[in-house]
């Protein structure tokens, strides 16, 4: 007679793997699903559809938790959204976390296993969810076997044991586990929302693309995901040569491309380029810390770092998962781009581009908005003057930082003369501009100038 087994079946893709481990391992599965009042039903049907593919018949348990304390049953309690993987990773137990559940899914898959003569128990706990659930820990796993051996029948006479296969496993490697066996992920459902298609906020999903990123497959439930791409000018190591972290040592990261054209530009459309993965960049970043490092952080220059949008949310979170932190250098024009990326920043050198300086249009209403979603992070504005600077323009630059914060640092930086900018701004000028912010009620105002023209480095 065929040995039986119980998979605990979730419709994830981890359960979907569990199952598929435990058919080939020779076993008669018959499938647990638990409907215990999930904000949405979509994986119970996923469950559903999933124990047919593998040929194996499925249970459906009805429970409650009155008592809610988790934001996936209770409809109060929002879901976290928008977390990186280090978030994750290093946070607390999130509030997805239901109290208790593994430890009553675990006791009902016994009594369950028992009464059909099952041999085993499979569950797709893995180490990767570890650091938010407790009930997914090799130990706590370890501890329920002993519970198995010690309370039940069978337990006691050696013929039933829990099995959790993957639980040294990461995401990834669990994904190309699924492959080699022929496991339908088109039909698994990971994300906590129960829409059309998968969030990608929640945590859920986050880990899931990760992986399915990791393993270099394909997820069948969203397609074809093409990695960013961005093109870079120049990556190098030296010292920061502006504004109040001036002297640090710092790995340049230089972005072609910039939306803005400002006449003192010292970097002006620099005609080549070479076009990086955010792993390529990755790895090239870790290199040259090895060679010339500690560095301070990584500094995001440019050109316009917030063009490439999209591939700094790809970049960002991977440099600081292996301890780098990021310092964005930008033009202060780009809001939109900002709030996309601003919870992986960790410092922001924002310029506030003055149109007398700049010969260009005004940039005030963007530049507010951007100084707003900046100040969550550690932010200094930057402003370049020239000859022509106009000192309204110092007042306009003074009063959107007092909207905002008057501690923010504004630092008043003279122009390098370059091709366009022949002559150097008087010193009673900048002593000017930077009185006016203090007097205005700015806190720390000062005049730096680029120190790495002066000392003659990049």
């Amino acid at each position: 007679m065929q040995k039986k087994a119980v998979v605990l079946l979730s419709g994830g893709l981890d359960s979907a793997v569990a199952l598929y481990i435990a058919k080939k391992n020779g076993y008669d599965c018959k499938c647990l699903i638990f409907d215990y009042g999930q904000k949405h039903k979509k994986e119970i049907g996923q469950a559903k559809k999933i124990a047919q593919a593998a040929g194996s018949e499925f249970r459906v348990v009805k429970l409650s938790f009155p008592w809610k304390g988790s934001s996936l049953i209770d409809d109060e309690a929002k879901i976290p959204l928008g977390r990186t993987i280090s978030e994750i990773k290093k946070g607390d137990i999130p509030s997805t976390y239901v109290p208790g559940r593994n430890t009553i899914f675990l006791s009902m898959a016994s009594s369950f296993a028992e009464a059909i003569g099952a041999e085993s128990i499979f569950i797709g706990a893995h180490y990767e969810d570890s650091s938010g659930y407790p009930d997914c820990r090799k130990e706590y796993l370890e501890a329920f076997g002993k519970v198995i051996a010690l309370g039940t029948k069978a337990g006691t006479r050696g013929h039933l044991k829990l099995e959790f296969p993957l639980i040294k496993k990461t995401k990834a490697q669990i994904i190309k586990t699924g492959v080699s066996l022929g496991v339908p992920f088109a039909l698994t459902w990971s994300c906590y929302l129960g829409g059309a298609k998968p969030c990608a906020k929640c945590d859920s999903c986050i880990l899931r693309a990760n992986g399915f990123n990791q393993a270099q497959v394909i997820d069948p439930l969203i397609g074809y995901q093409p990695t960013p791409k961005a093109m870079v000018t120049e990556i190098f190591s030296s010292m920061q040569g502006e504004g109040i972290f001036a002297g640090s040592r710092q790995i340049f990261i230089r972005f072609k491309r910039c939306n803005m054209e400002c006449g003192f530009c010292d970097t002006p459309n620099r005609p080549s380029g070479k076009e990086y993965s955010p792993a390529q960049l990755v790895r090239e970043v870790m290199t040259i810390d090895k060679k010339s490092g500690p560095h301070h952080s990584i500094s995001l220059t440019g050109g316009e770092p917030l063009i490439y949008a999209e591939f700094l949310r790809k970049l960002l979170p991977s440099l600081k998962e292996i301890g780098f932190k990021t310092y964005l250098e930008t033009n202060g024009t780009l809001p939109d781009k900002l709030r996309q990326v601003i919870d992986f920043v960790d410092i922001v050198a924002m310029d506030f581009k003055l149109p007398s300086s700049t010969k260009d249009r005004s940039y005030w209403d963007e530049h507010l908005e951007f100084l707003k979603i900046a100040s969550a992070k550690k932010v200094f504005v930057k402003a370049v003057v020239t000859p022509e600077t106009k000192t309204a323009d110092i007042e306009r630059v003074v009063e959107s930082i007092k909207k905002v914060n008057a501690r923010i640092p504004l630092i008043i930086q003279p122009a390098t003369p370059v091709k366009k900018v022949d002559k150097a701004v008087p010193e009673d000028r900048l002593r000017e501009f930077s009185d006016l912010a203090l007097k205005r009620g700015v806190a720390d105002s000062r005049v730096i100038p680029q120190i790495h023209k002066i000392l003659g480095i990049k």
